[in-house]
């Protein structure tokens, strides 16, 4: 009998994942996330490099899903490092944004990371859901002028029948979306580019 109790806890815990790797392709953003804002005149080019200040032990953790049979915590990762996925994400972005960017230019921005985190949310009696949080501090200084903002938004993920983990990719992209437009068309940032 202690063998078979064994075997079963083995099958239980084999079950649940050491971790869950987001790829690249998954890395979409919800449709009502997916809409393009940004400058109305070409601005820039600027360059920029993002620090990660959470302060994680793993450096390409973004969160955390509930895997296996038990539900069990599992980090979720990128396949790189937070800091070096977002800057070439915003990269991609401000250039979709309007805003040209170039390691070539003189006006040069600091972007830290003072809060990432995209969760699996389970509730009882409820959909499965994602919820990313991101705040970012954007620094620069350039001649005499200088530029100090924070940026923040927090996305959940639609509450259908899905599994919950599946929705953890879409819901960080939808977030990096998202704060990709409060910067490009906040009329601070873009006043310190003119």
């Amino acid at each position: 009998m202690r063998y078979l109790i064994f075997i079963l806890s083995m099958i239980f815990l084999g079950c649940a994942e050491l971790s869950v790797n987001l790829k690249d392709s998954e890395i979409r953003p919800f449709k009502e996330f997916s809409k393009i804002e940004g400058a109305s005149e070409a601005l820039g080019p600027i360059k920029f490099e993002v620090i990660d200040a959470r302060g994680e032990a793993r450096m390409n953790q973004i969160g955390f899903a509930y895997t296996g049979v038990q539900y069990q915590k599992t980090p979720v990762l990128l396949k790189k490092d937070v800091a070096a996925y977002t800057k070439d994400e915003l990269a991609t972005a401000f250039t979709r944004r309007n805003i040209l960017v170039s390691d070539e230019a003189e006006i040069a921005f600091e972007m830290i990371i003072t809060k990432l985190s995209v969760n699996e949310y389970i509730e009882k009696h409820m959909p499965e859901r994602a919820v990313c949080e991101i705040e970012l501090q954007v620094k620069s200084q350039y001649l005499a002028k200088t530029f100090n903002a924070r940026y923040w938004t927090e996305i959940t993920s639609p509450g259908d029948l899905g599994d919950g983990t599946e929705k953890i990719a879409p819901t960080f992209a939808s977030c990096l979306n998202v704060i990709a437009n409060k910067i490009a068309t906040d009329p601070k940032f873009q006043a310190y580019l003119k």
